[in-house]
């Protein structure tokens, strides 16, 4: 048999796993893979590769926007996130240890000159036990709209706008 790895002919070769692929390597290229004998059952690289094609097939899929249950964060939010803490009677020193992060950044929170990541949101909602973001108004509009029989330009929204705010 040929050996995958270098090419030269052996009487015997043995399956061993390199860097997740399973070949037929002579015994000095056997020493770069993993264990002895590799059975094909325990190489476990066509799982991994079906499982990449399912999650590449997953992120390639079309989304729809307006579909989804979008949510944002609430404008009153650091008023919810002064509430909270005080009504749980810990200080912000206190807040922020728990959360892992500085007091400054719950300070800048609480008065509305910082906006939390997402991370950071998912963190204060579960230990302060609030909610601090809502669902977006997302205001569908058709792609088909048309003025005088062509299609909509930002010229045609602005000229709207200024229209309503003449009535």
């Amino acid at each position: 048999m040929q050996c995958e790895m270098c090419g030269r002919d052996f009487p015997n070769t043995k399956k061993v796993n390199i860097e997740g692929t399973t070949i037929n390597a002579c015994s000095e290229c056997s020493k770069f893979g993993l264990g002895g004998n590799v059975d094909e059952s325990s190489a476990g690289s066509a799982t991994y590769i079906e499982k990449r094609l399912e999650n590449r097939q997953r992120r390639m899929r079309e989304k729809n926007v307006y579909d989804r249950n979008i949510r944002e964060l609430a404008d009153d939010y650091p008023k919810r996130i002064r509430e909270a803490r005080n009504k749980l009677g810990i200080t912000q020193d206190e807040l922020a240890k728990s959360l892992n992060e500085k007091k400054s950044i719950i300070s800048q929170m609480e008065t509305g000159s910082f906006t939390p990541s997402e991370r950071l949101i998912a963190k204060l909602e579960s230990s302060l036990n609030i909610k601090l973001t809502e669902a977006a108004n997302v205001a569908v509009q058709s792609q088909t709209t048309t003025v005088k029989g062509r299609a909509l330009t930002l010229g045609d929204l602005l000229q709207a706008e200024l229209d309503k705010q003449k009535e």
